[in-house]
């Protein structure tokens, strides 16, 4: 797999993206990340089976359940998002346009504390 060093770096570092992003913008469309972006031994790993799966071999997969998968096209840099039948969804065009549609939608946790202050002899 014949990658550039910016290719190389995001592969090697992209499982850090879990800390924050959890939905990427494709177009107008807002979409959640329901899955973890993979370590670098996972996409490794994913090199010995992707034509099992039907993933063409200038594509790196770095997320997905291999039904819907995001992957880095190392010929021309774009990153493409494919669907079960290996249809290109979308594609940005480079490694920063789809940095810059990463984003967090993460909820607060809603309050587990069990208290209910109307309820409660407590004098919040």
């Amino acid at each position: 797999m014949k990658t550039t060093a910016e290719q190389r770096a995001f592969l090697t570092t992209v499982d850090s993206l879990n800390e924050f992003c959890d939905v990427v913008r494709a177009g107008s469309t807002t979409l959640p990340l329901y899955h973890s972006f993979w370590s670098k031994k996972e996409i490794e790993n994913a090199r010995l089976v992707q034509a099992d799966w039907d993933v063409p071999e200038t594509l790196v997969p770095f997320y997905g359940d291999w039904h819907d998968l995001i992957c880095m096209n190392i010929e021309n840099g774009s990153i493409e998002m494919l669907d079960d039948a290996r249809q290109r969804v979308f594609v940005w065009p480079s490694l920063d346009e789809f940095r810059k549609c990463l984003a967090s939608n993460m909820q607060p946790p809603n309050d587990t504390s069990g208290v209910i202050e109307s309820e409660s002899w407590l004098d919040f």
